[in-house]
């Protein structure tokens, strides 16, 4: 009996292992995360968000105030943006949320040097361009 569970185990954790490895993995249109152009924004899957259609972006800065931090360190906590769009534009991840269209676009497959100048870059972008930009702090605790 403890072979035949410890069989079990080891299946589900190669099965687990193998998915996510497969999900993390992305290639050509599906690993552009966030890319600014002249005419709009390049999101995921080469969707092009035009500048006209963002009226606000939320900036989420992720946090931890834990006392013992076991999984994040404070440097790697992730950031996202969340785009506040005047139409859907047939972009598959816009959700609707108090009959207003989003998309949140979270830059959390990098370490912070990477995608850090990125958000920077975006945030100084959308206030360059008029865009309302709210700053928003959420806690990830371990």
């Amino acid at each position: 009996m403890p072979t035949i569970f410890g069989g079990i185990c080891v299946l589900f954790g190669v099965v687990g292992l193998v998915s996510g490895i497969r999900g993390s993995v992305r290639k050509g249109a599906d690993a552009i995360d966030l890319k600014p152009s002249a005419r709009g924004l390049r999101v995921r899957g080469d969707h092009l968000i035009p500048w006209e259609s963002i009226s606000a972006v939320t900036a989420v800065q992720y946090q931890n105030d834990a006392k013992l931090q076991i999984l994040w360190d404070r440097a790697d906590l992730n950031r996202a943006l969340v785009l506040h769009l005047d139409e859907l534009l047939g972009v598959p991840r816009i959700t609707v949320k108090d009959g207003e269209a989003r998309l949140r676009i979270p830059l959390l497959r990098y370490p912070a040097v990477d995608y850090r100048p990125l958000y920077e870059s975006m945030l100084e972008e959308f206030a360059r361009r008029g865009v309302r930009v709210e700053v928003e702090r959420k806690h990830k605790q371990t």
